[in-house]
């Protein structure tokens, strides 16, 4: 049995609205989002994904790191190449709305 995956919007709505993700992090899910599967898996080298971002390869890394920890990837690292796939379950975070001073 397959669990279903959200939808390509759904999931980067999710990503948007964690207060924990950078732009620079936004702009590598994007890249992501575009290049994993009908299987939300992605395999590649981490090179490829920096230079499809527009970010450096630490940069990268770092990237995917923090998306794993925040609970949007499942993520594999190995000399290089970068073994992904999208989470079934999408984190519930929302952005804050500052309350103005009066």
């Amino acid at each position: 049995m397959t669990v279903a995956l959200p939808t390509r919007a759904q999931w980067l709505d999710a990503v948007v609205s964690d207060p924990g993700i950078s732009s620079t992090a936004f702009r590598a899910a994007w890249t992501l989002s575009r290049k994993v599967n009908a299987q939300g898996r992605l395999q590649g080298r981490m090179l490829d994904l920096a230079v499809a971002a527009g970010i450096s390869e630490a940069t990268c890394r770092s990237v995917l790191l923090r998306l794993e920890e925040r609970g949007f990837i499942k993520l594999r690292i190995e000399r290089g190449f970068v073994t992904l796939s999208i989470c079934p379950s999408l984190p519930k975070r929302k952005l804050r709305v500052p309350i103005a001073a009066e």
